[in-house]
Formats: C-alpha cells, structure tokens, sequence
C-alpha cells in the first residue's frame, strides 16, 4: 500500500514544466509578433498560477495530513528550483 505522500517530485515536475512550457510559448509569441517587453511579465502570472495549483493539488493528495505553511513553503522553494533550472538551461 502506497503513502499518499509518495511521488512529491513527478508532482513537482509536472506543474512546474506547465508552467515553463506555458513562459516559453509566451515568450516565443513576444519575439515572433514584436510585442512590447512588458508583456513577458505575463510568465510571474502563469508561474503564480501553476504554484497555486500545484499546492492545492498536493495538499488535496496529502488528505488527512494536511500541509503546514513550512511544508507549503518547501513545496513552492522546490518548485521554484526547477522552474527556474529549465528556464536558465532554456535561455541559453
């Protein structure tokens, strides 16, 4: 029988390449239609999104357990850790 904490890091993986995936195409259709610099702030809303969806899922998975602000916070600094990983490796 399985925990229903088990499988954080596909977890983590799964939302935060939506929300890459979701700046990258953003940031293709700025540079291909010559859209104003400010409307890459758009990727904060697409990350802010896909981290609070993404702690309400695992939240949702944890049932009973619950998840304290201190395990939400590590959630959200891992997330952060990835999303940002695929970016930089992406701009280069």
């Amino acid at each position: 029988m399985s925990s229903p904490v088990q499988g954080k890091l596909p977890h983590l993986l799964q939302y935060a390449l939506a929300a890459v995936v979701s700046a990258i195409i953003l940031a293709l259709a700025i540079y291909m239609f010559e859209l104003q610099d400010w409307f890459s702030y758009f990727t904060y809303a697409f990350y802010i999104t896909f981290l609070v969806l993404a702690l309400r899922s695992w939240g949702e998975r944890r049932g009973v357990l619950g998840m304290s602000y201190g395990q939400a916070l590590g959630y959200a600094t891992q997330m952060a850790l990835i999303y940002s990983v695929i970016i930089a490796i992406w701009s280069v």
